[in-house]
């Protein structure tokens, strides 16, 4: 009996978590606001927190770790990446949002792949690249191959209207984190960066 009524409990208190979503949702997808986060008491962080782990199929941190989360990584410095682990889980905060992810996603990427822009591209580990036609922008029609790679530091791409440009500086103005950097897949044609996949240069 007792047991049932935990889970009975557990369920109303996911139920409550899910109609308040909108009240700390990030900017990021999967993300908490930890503005929005320290406007809640202490109880609803604590709830927030959990039940956002477990819908992003994460372990839940136990009372130490989740105690560091919110005495740590919350009060950090907007512009100071604070972070928690436990197991294979890294919970990090990057200016207002947090952030939680496997270890494992934080690899950098040193793999180089040829791609024919006819057909879609696999990559291990991160997904499937395709390229589809459009008017106006993006990658000129008459190339057909591009090679595909990462980050190795000091990459510049010459934007319209705005010349030459480091990808570093260009990182920081999407807000893209600095532990997705080395992940992002870089499009060169002719050794030119050319594109940022999920990024429009302009």
């Amino acid at each position: 009996r007792s047991a049932a009524h935990c889970a009975e409990a557990q369920d109303l208190l996911a139920e409550h978590s899910a109609l308040h979503w909108e009240q700390v949702k990030g900017v990021a997808a999967n993300t908490l606001s930890v503005t929005k986060l320290l406007q809640q008491t202490l109880s609803q962080q604590k709830l927030f927190i959990r039940q956002w782990i477990l819908q992003c199929c994460f372990a839940l941190p136990n009372k130490k770790k989740l105690a560091a989360i919110l005495e740590n990584v919350l009060t950090a410095r907007l512009y100071r990446i604070a972070e928690v682990r436990w197991g294979d889980v890294v919970l990090r905060r990057y200016q207002n949002d947090l952030y939680v992810m496997s270890v494992q996603s934080e690899l950098a990427m040193t793999s180089n792949h040829t791609w024919e822009l006819a057909t879609a591209l696999t990559v291990p580990v991160l997904g499937v690249l395709e390229a589809n036609k459009i008017k106006g922008s993006g990658i000129k029609s008459t190339i057909n191959t591009v090679s595909v790679r990462f980050r190795c530091g000091g990459e510049s791409v010459t934007l319209p209207k705005r010349g030459k440009q480091s990808l570093k500086n260009l990182f920081q103005e999407w807000h893209v984190p600095p532990w997705l950097r080395a992940r992002t897949p870089l499009i060169f044609s002719d050794g030119l960066l050319i594109a940022v996949p999920g990024h429009y240069l302009a």
